[in-house]
Order: structure tokens, then sequence, then C-alpha cells
């Protein structure tokens, strides 16, 4: 096997915290293992108030400027209300009192994005388990507040849901068009290889990082059109959940070597997507 060219690899989903299993290590071990930027998204905290919800974001972006400081990592950093935030406080509080917190928490996220703090609303959505058709109709219709103040600030988004289908794709095309947002703005994160133009409906799929979802999409994506992921979550009690933070510069430069991924594909997922996406 021969040594694979250098390239710059991106994980476009990592959680770090400076009390986490690994913290700085985490991005230090993805750093030797080849790694070169990452979008570090901030982790629920399930805070009850927006100022509350604003400071937590303002520590995870001072975590942020320490990675980049103090390990040379290019960081680009996610923000807004985690899905199931929202809900936590409908518990408590009912669905009118979470909708005006949810409300409240994107309008931070879109503030520290317009401020230059952060790079993109994530990560947002909807549960990703069964929920009641009238809490789908309250994350659906703040998904498309969210996606309308990401057109507005210039900046992306990206959403955790369920598994996402073509079918699903479609759907949030469609609330894109809606809120008057690109649809290449819109981050499908753990998607799996839905690269095809039927599959992603324009979306830009963040593939979690697996050989069985990398070597289909490298298949159907010859230029690659897409990012790839581990959703590290740094959590001490959860060891390397949901993938190792050493996986995606580990498995770019092996299908490199091996000659399933070209270089071409290398620098479009590294690079060129990440800087699209998020600015250079």
């Amino acid at each position: 096997m021969t040594a694979p060219p250098v390239v710059p690899v991106h994980d476009n989903h990592f959680h770090c915290k400076p009390d986490g299993w690994k913290g700085l290590g985490a991005v230090r071990e993805f750093m030797a293992a080849g790694g070169t930027s990452i979008t570090h998204v901030r982790l629920p905290t399930y805070p009850t108030t927006v100022e509350r919800f604003e400071q937590d974001c303002r520590d995870h972006l001072t975590f942020s400027e320490r990675i980049r400081r103090e390990t040379g990592c290019r960081v680009w950093s996610a923000v807004g209300p985690y899905p199931l935030e929202p809900m936590k406080v409908a518990e408590s509080a009912g669905w009118d009192a979470a909708m005006t917190f949810a409300r409240g928490c994107y309008n931070v996220a879109a503030k520290l994005c317009g401020e230059g703090l952060a790079a993109c609303i994530g990560e947002v959505g909807r549960a990703h388990f069964a929920v009641p058709a009238d809490v789908q109709a309250r994350h659906n219709e703040l998904l498309v507040y969210g996606m309308a103040l990401a057109k507005d600030t210039g900046i992306p988004i990206m959403l955790h849901t369920e598994h996402a289908e073509p079918a699903t794709m479609a759907e949030f095309a469609a609330m894109a068009d809606k809120a008057g947002l690109r649809r290449e703005r819109v981050i499908k994160h753990y998607c799996g290889p839905l690269v095809a133009d039927g599959e992603h409906h324009g979306l830009l799929p963040s593939i979690i990082c697996g050989r069985s979802n990398l070597r289909p999409a490298l298949e159907k994506s010859p230029e690659g059109r897409f990012v790839l992921e581990t959703d590290y979550i740094d959590e001490p009690t959860r060891p390397n959940v949901v993938m190792p933070c050493d996986t995606v510069p580990k498995r770019v430069k092996g299908m490199l070597a091996n000659g399933e991924m070209t270089e071409r594909q290398a620098f479009a997922i590294g690079k060129e997507w990440p800087e699209r996406l998020y600015g250079n």
C-alpha cells in the first residue's frame, strides 16, 4: 500500500468540552491522525432560560477559541437549541413557553453567528424518535424559523433529526424553500450516503464515517458532494460514542492509500465544502 497524499481532513460534527473524557486531547488525537479542521458543535445543557442558553453558547465558543489557540486546529463553531431542550421546557411549562424559549435561543444563535463568533446554527431540528404529530408540527415550525434566520444571517443550519431517507430530505428541502434559504446551506447531520441528486434534494449530507456509508457515497459522488463526521461526543461515561475522535482522518488516509477515494474527492470533502459552508 502506497503512502496517501497529504490532504485537508475535516470532521463536520465534533463535540469537545473542557471537562470531557479527553477534552483538548481529543482534538490533538484527531490532528495527530491527520485531521486539519472540525465543526465544533455545542452539546445540549438543557437550560430553562434564553439567558442561560446564551451563556452556555458563549462558554462553548470560548472553548472553541481555546482549541484554536492551543492546538492550531481550524475550528468552525455551531450553536443552537438542541431539539430536546425545548421539549424539556414544554414538559414543565407547556408548549407556548417552550416555543418562546426556542425562538429566543434561535435568535441568540443567529446573533452569535452574525457577530462572527460562530459559523453555523446547529445542531437543531426535531426529535430522533417518534413523537406526537402536534409536537412534530411545532418542531417543524421552529425549523422554518431557524432556516429563515440562517438565510438572513448568511450562514448554514445543521439538522439533528430522525434517520433520513430521500423523502425526509425532500421535506427539509421544502422547508428551506419556504424560508428562502438555499438548499445547500442545510446540512443533514448523521446522514447516510444520500449523495445522488434524487436522494439529497439539494441538501448537503454530513455522512457518518463508517465504511458502509463512505464506500457507496464515494462511488455515487465522484465529485465528493458531501462532508464527513464522527459525532464524537467526548463523554467520559460513554467512551468513543458515536465514533472515536480520530476516525475521519484514519478512514480518509486508508481509502486514499487503497484507491477507494480520489485526491479530488478528498479535497472536496475535507476543504472545499467546509469552506463553502462556513467561510474561508
